[in-house]
């Protein structure tokens, strides 16, 4: 049965390209997860696309608290949050509420707490505007609000706040209640910073301009008590801004957190955000480790983790530079973007990778803009100065020999 239409099934085959030349949706081998190397198909790669920037999935005290959690209360409370919660969400939530300012909620993942919030918190009579690189995740749940009547324009300008304050004021927007802006803290392909400045002084000055923003990619690893970019830059939230964060990337375990400016519109999306009624909830283990990495990021080692993090980065970037690589990243974020071409380009820079004993991932469409993809190489606290050298000296050595060389030029 052949349901997909054309298009779909284009894009189907083009993702399936790097699936077939065993590039993406790889399975690694049994051997323990240490977090520098992977096994793929019996052979021994340096990781270079792992989201854990702290590497917290294989700190003890992670480990020993799913354990415990499994062993006292079962791997799932299986139903909805609406009826019973397993005592862990009451404890991660105290201690969420030590770490973080504005008022947090947990939630299943950060998609899904995306699909809480959104549907509930825009109304058919408001504009939505999302950024043109925001997240799949954002711009899925946005397509929720679009369903039941809401606007959806485009910040066609990636980061660009001066569009963005041109798109509030256009005569048009006079017909909407309130107009949301969607975005990410740190971009997850390019690793790019939101200008959060200029973005609170708009929202200090259009009455109506609310943001929602997802910084998954900048919790933990930065701020105070890891509470990312967005929430970490200034100490506080915004009166008018919600940001969601993900447990499952720096924070080492798993499912999401949406912040809130004020208690009253946490607790309307806790009891009727479709996903929090309809869900199951985080499982035991899960709630267990999350509890005991929120533990460790309110104890003075997370500065001496987020400033070993900190020296790889720089490291890199250094190194990139006096190896005339060509970044596109300028922020000094864990995530790298090396751009490259089309889809094709890029699966042949990552084949070599692999043939080198090296693991990066591709940034490719429909993610990115099509001849506009690349390399994202993601860097964390598992990886040592060695394997950065050993990275760029043969990017370098793929920059002098083949499609790289272009962007040098």
């Amino acid at each position: 049965m052949e349901i997909l239409s054309e298009k779909k099934e284009a894009l189907y085959n083009l993702l399936k390209k790097s699936k077939d030349r065993e590039l993406s949706n790889l399975y690694l081998d049994s051997e323990n997860f240490n977090g520098r190397y992977i096994s793929v198909g019996g052979k021994k790669l340096l990781h270079f696309a792992n989201c854990s920037y702290l590497g917290l999935e294989n700190d003890p005290r992670l480990i020993d608290a799913a354990t415990v959690a499994a062993q006292k209360y079962g791997i799932i409370l299986s139903n909805s949050r609406s009826y019973l919660s397993s005592p862990l969400y009451k404890e991660l939530q105290e201690e969420l509420n030590k770490m973080l300012p504005g008022y947090p909620l947990p939630t299943i993942t950060t998609t899904l707490g995306h699909c809480s919030a959104l549907p509930l918190l825009v109304d058919s009579d408001d504009l939505i505007i999302l950024d043109a690189h925001v997240h799949n995740s954002i711009q899925m749940s946005a397509r929720l609000c679009e369903q039941k009547g809401t606007t959806i324009k485009y910040l066609r300008i990636h980061n660009d706040m001066e569009q963005l304050d041109q798109l509030v004021n256009h005569s048009d927007n006079d017909k909407y209640k309130r107009i949301w802006f969607l975005a990410d803290g740190i971009y997850s392909m390019q690793g790019e910073y939101i200008n959060i400045t200029a973005l609170k002084e708009l929202l200090d000055k259009k009455e109506n301009l609310y943001t929602y923003i997802d910084d998954a990619h900048g919790f933990s690893w930065t701020g105070k008590n890891g509470a990312g970019f967005v929430l970490g830059s200034s100490g506080e939230l915004h009166k008018k801004m919600i940001v969601a964060l993900s447990m499952s990337k720096s924070f080492g375990c798993g499912g999401g957190i949406l912040v809130f400016p004020n208690k009253s519109l946490r607790d309307r999306v806790r009891l009727l955000g479709q996903t929090e009624i309809f869900s199951n909830p985080i499982s035991n283990p899960v709630l267990g480790a999350a509890i005991a990495s929120a533990k460790i990021h309110q104890l003075p080692e997370l500065e001496i983790y987020q400033k070993e993090l900190s020296d790889i980065i720089i490291y890199f970037k250094e190194e990139c530079r006096r190896k005339n690589i060509p970044l596109d990243t300028k922020a000094n974020t864990p995530i790298q973007f090396i751009k490259i071409g089309n889809n094709e380009e890029v699966y042949e820079v990552i084949s070599k990778l692999i043939n080198c004993g090296i693991y990066c991932s591709g940034a490719v469409y429909p993610a990115m803009p099509k001849n506009h993809c690349g390399l994202r190489i993601s860097l964390t606290r598992h990886l040592k100065t060695e394997d950065i050298d050993y990275l760029t000296d043969s990017l370098k050595q793929i920059i002098e020999t083949s499609i790289l060389v272009k962007e040098t030029i």
